[in-house]
């Protein structure tokens, strides 16, 4: 067992309606971003990339819509004057200005989280390690640090 599947078993009765994905549904997601997902963020997928259950209700971080959300990152950054770095995978975003990303080319089994905001027009680590975010994310993190918002 891994640190999502200890995570997962944490939430108790929270996690019962998880649901993951196929590996050739991951392996498709990676062929179409064009790169290769950190191994913590596949075993997320893997487990609970369908439905992690009751967790960050109306943000966008489930396998249907991670395809977009790095493009969408390059925009909202764009239109605010941020270019960001090529090998960023955006894995979860909020009501299409608040995103959350990691660098693929450092670091591939546990890299840092960034967080890029609209409002702020800076990206900032707010997570030392992947492990770290979904050791937040897994028990009901809600506010994203690293900004005063």
């Amino acid at each position: 067992m891994g640190l999502i599947d200890d995570l997962l078993l944490e939430r108790g009765d929270a996690a019962s309606a998880v649901q993951g994905c196929t590996a050739d549904e991951i392996a498709r997601l990676e062929d179409r971003l064009g790169l290769t997902l950190p191994r913590l963020f596949r075993d997320y997928l893997r487990i609970m990339g369908r439905n992690p259950g009751n967790v960050a209700t109306g943000s966008d971080f489930l396998y249907g819509c991670l395809h977009e959300l790095t493009g969408e990152l390059r925009v909202c950054a764009s239109e605010n004057g941020v270019a960001i770095p090529d090998g960023v995978f955006a894995m979860f975003a909020h009501q299409g200005y608040d995103y959350l990303y990691v660098s693929t080319g450092t670091n591939q089994d546990d890299p840092p989280v960034y967080r890029f905001h609209a409002a702020f027009r800076e990206p900032k680590e707010v997570f030392p390690s992947l492990s770290e975010y979904f050791r937040w994310f897994l028990r009901g993190g809600y506010v994203v640090p690293g900004y005063t918002d």
